[in-house]
């Protein structure tokens, strides 16, 4: 590091030997290595709240280097292309830092992006602590995308999961806002609206799948109501419809029917889910004959969907 940098940045870097197993280069990211004495190493935990460190010159194995903990510096490894004012983290790829644009920095962050330059190494300033309360406390990052867990505070904490599968995960705690202004939000939401399913199975073991969820992930402690509405129509006798959570029945109603008369039934059941990821489906049997569940896309002369709806209480 020339004089004039030092002057520039003044920057604060410390002499540390390289014990991450490879020789670094100026740029590459790295941690305090709490096992060896003055010592630097490098991690792919993302977000990680260690000291970072960015090398400043080539350090070979076990040899000793210049590493900028704190102020100016004059190269740093990013994945992709940064902007000028991204915070900095630390990403999943070992000697390599997240960036991602914020007016406020998320946990974790280390660092601001001074020029985004053209390439994967930027001037930085290195924050003397991390940076950051909450935001994203763990993620996995590639260029400017990013993964994972995302934590919302808001008089007690709701934890959102939203992986790309369309799975959600709800968790509330606290008293308040954060857990009650949830009732009522939808978690999931299937229409069917395929034309006639015919109903002729004659037990509820054997009994014809009407519409389906998607699988949506519980905590242990959320209650929800599972609704289905459709037209139903009978079989010899009557039609009954059972709701199922993954392959196991958790009970049925019977819909009784005369002279072959179509009805209109909105079903609905009060559950409180175990913690794992449920798929919650209605199917129908008949006493004997042929039932039907009736139904279209809705709109002008089109009779509605049938659907199945899972909502918070």
């Amino acid at each position: 590091m020339t004089n004039l940098d030092m002057i520039r940045g003044r920057s604060t870097a410390l002499t540390l030997t390289n014990r991450s197993g490879a020789a670094r280069s100026q740029g590459d990211l790295v941690i305090v290595d709490t096992t060896n004495d003055e010592s630097f190493t490098t991690s792919t935990t993302s977000n990680t709240k260690t000291i970072i460190g960015i090398v400043d010159e080539t350090i070979g194995i076990t040899s000793n280097g210049r590493v900028v903990v704190e102020g100016y510096a004059r190269a740093v490894k990013t994945l992709g292309t940064s902007a000028r004012g991204d915070y900095l983290y630390h990403s999943t790829t070992a000697a390599t830092a997240a960036h991602l644009a914020g007016s406020t920095p998320d946990a974790g962050a280390f660092g601001y992006v001074l020029d985004g330059g053209a390439g994967t190494l930027t001037t930085a300033l290195i924050f003397p602590t991390e940076q950051g309360g909450g935001g994203v406390p763990s993620i996995s990052h590639t260029s400017n995308t990013f993964t994972g867990a995302v934590t919302l505070t808001a008089s007690g904490t709701l934890g959102i999961t939203s992986p790309a599968s369309g799975t959600f995960n709800l968790s509330a705690t606290g008293g308040g806002a954060g857990a009650s202004d949830l009732a009522g939000q939808e978690l999931d939401y299937v229409q069917y609206t395929a034309g006639q399913v015919n109903i002729t199975a004659t037990t509820e073991a054997t009994a014809n799948t009407l519409v389906t969820n998607n699988g949506v992930a519980f905590d242990g402690s959320t209650a929800i109501y599972v609704e289905f509405e459709a037209d139903l129509g009978t079989g010899t006798t009557y039609t009954r419809v059972a709701l199922y959570d993954g392959a196991s029945s958790i009970g049925w109603y019977e819909c009784a029917f005369h002279g072959g008369i179509r009805v209109h039934v909105r079903l609905r059941r009060k559950l409180t889910p175990s913690a794992a990821t449920h798929t919650y489906s209605w199917r129908g049997w008949v006493d004997a004959g042929t039932g039907f569940m009736s139904n279209d896309v809705g709109g002008s002369t089109k009779q509605m969907p049938a659907y199945s709806r899972i909502t918070r209480v």
